[in-house]
């Protein structure tokens, strides 16, 4: 069973606004990354990690899309980053946080384009890419 976690949780501070639900051809970017894992034989479970004011719009998003495979809404944010500086963990990113619980990791090829939406300017580049997807025989 394949399990992604979803890091949704960040503040968005190199984009300058809170990208989570900014519109990309027509639909928020967290809608775009659930459906895509939902789609995938691979997955059959997904876990979104979000700060939990954003949690109701997410559980609106899961409903509105109609999605199966969301199993799981847990906090993060800045209260996660607080508790693991605290406890002093080295965690440098989110694979070394489900190592840390003693689970596996595992990077799955894809033959898609697929890369994280960081900058304002990276908005367009997933617009043409989710264009590019839909004009696919």
């Amino acid at each position: 069973m394949l399990s992604v976690i979803l890091v949704a949780a960040g503040s968005s501070r190199r984009m300058g606004f809170d990208k989570l639900f900014a519109e990309i051809a027509g639909k928020p970017v967290i809608a775009h990354s659930l459906v895509a894992f939902e789609r995938a034989e691979s997955v059959h479970e997904i876990i979104v990690v979000a700060q939990e004011e954003r949690h109701s719009e997410i559980e609106r998003t899961v409903r509105d899309e109609n999605l199966k495979k969301v199993g799981g809404l847990v906090c993060g944010g800045e209260d996660a980053y607080r508790i693991v500086t605290e406890k002093k963990l080295m965690v440098t990113d989110e694979v070394s946080a489900v190592e840390l619980i003693g689970r596996k990791v595992a990077l799955v090829v894809n033959e898609e384009f697929n890369f994280k939406i960081t900058y304002p300017r990276d908005f367009a580049l997933a617009e043409f890419i989710l264009q590019q997807r839909v004009a696919k025989p």
